[in-house]
């Protein structure tokens, strides 16, 4: 992460001054730009790691610059006086006269970052109604069945299942590992109790990866996993109904190519799914859209029981406990690479 470091005793000295005389209300315009200008820094650093960032200044179409300008407003508002009441009480809790370069930086960045992530929940919560109730209902659940701790890094809240190593030097799980967890071991994503609870249980049993990640990511993947949720009818199927039949099959066997590329790394090659299994859920779910969207023929077909076809033991428990949501998130992939290759 970029930071802001003094490069000299007469930039240390300079930020020194600039903050002693905020502190006492005394600061120049001068002094006041340059704090601006060192905390715009610090700000638009903490948002190029944010995915909520990233979703607000699509949202608003604006740039990382304004978004950062946007979350510090309220850091620099002056009172009826004219002093920057904030940061006045902010920094009065430190030695700030003794404290070295390192150190003053390490307060100051420490601010901006959390003044930017609480901006950045506030900005969600205004303009994404739905994850703002995830990001509420998360936080209750946490208060209620303490399955994880509240760990804050920069500002930033992460969760970590309770009594046990963080792995905190381990690498991160990504957004898309996190939402692989979901659909691989979370069945009911509308339940955030449960989810947590299965989540937590998972998280835990691993030891490649570090068990922290933020609150924010995983507000975001519920969100998304509950968008990819199957449908009765989906958007592909308008558009591939508008095509020949034979461009149809030859998009929806493409896709299934596409989709055996993807899950034998992610699935077959790290031991989660046999290579028999994954052919198998790939011929039922080309079995599912041929008749659902080609034959127009998929009144009361599903997955379960194409999938029986080729598992004829295969009982609805095992399928719900086993099979369901890896074959859903197989066929929600096949539906994207259609989908894609269509507007493309």
């Amino acid at each position: 992460m970029p930071e802001y470091l003094p490069e000299n005793t007469n930039d240390e000295l300079q930020l020194r001054e600039t903050i002693l005389a905020v502190i006492e209300g005394t600061a120049s315009s001068r002094q006041l730009n340059s704090l601006i200008a060192v905390s715009h820094t610090f700000a638009e650093s903490y948002l190029r790691s944010r995915r909520a960032a990233w979703h607000l200044m699509e949202f608003h179409d604006m740039s990382r610059s304004d978004l950062a300008y946007d979350c510090l407003a309220e850091l620099f508002r002056k009172d009826e006086n004219g002093r920057l009441i904030e940061l006045h009480t902010y920094f009065a809790g430190y030695e700030v006269r003794t404290a070295d370069n390192v150190e003053l930086v390490a307060y100051l960045r420490r601010l901006i970052f959390s003044k930017v992530n609480n901006r950045l929940f506030a900005m969600v919560g205004e303009s994404d109604t739905v994850l703002a109730r995830i990001v509420r209902n998360i936080k209750i659940s946490l208060r209620a069945m303490k399955h994880f701790t509240e760990i804050e890094r920069f500002g930033e809240v992460f969760l970590c299942p309770v009594d046990c190593d963080p792995l905190e030097e381990n690498p991160k799980f990504s957004a898309d590992e996190i939402e692989q967890l979901c659909f691989e071991h979370i069945l009911d994503v509308t339940n955030i109790p449960q989810l947590l609870a299965k989540l937590s249980l998972v998280v835990r049993r691993q030891t490649d990866r570090s068990r922290m990640f933020p609150l924010f990511v995983l507000a975001s993947v519920i969100k998304s996993v509950t968008g990819k949720q199957l449908p009765a009818g989906d958007s592909s199927d308008g558009f591939m109904r508008a095509i020949d039949e034979g461009d149809a099959l030859q998009t929806i066997r493409s896709a299934c190519n596409t989709a055996r590329t993807k899950f034998t790394m992610s699935y077959v090659q790290k031991g989660k799914l046999s290579d028999a299994v994954l052919t198998h859920y790939l011929m039922t779910v080309e079995e599912f859209l041929i008749a659902r969207v080609v034959e127009q023929d998929g009144e009361g077909t599903s997955l379960f029981s194409l999938l029986g076809k080729r598992l004829p033991e295969l009982t609805e428990r095992e399928y719900r406990a086993t099979h369901k949501a890896k074959l859903e998130y197989v066929t929600r992939f096949v539906y994207e690479c259609i989908e894609k290759d269509l507007k493309d």
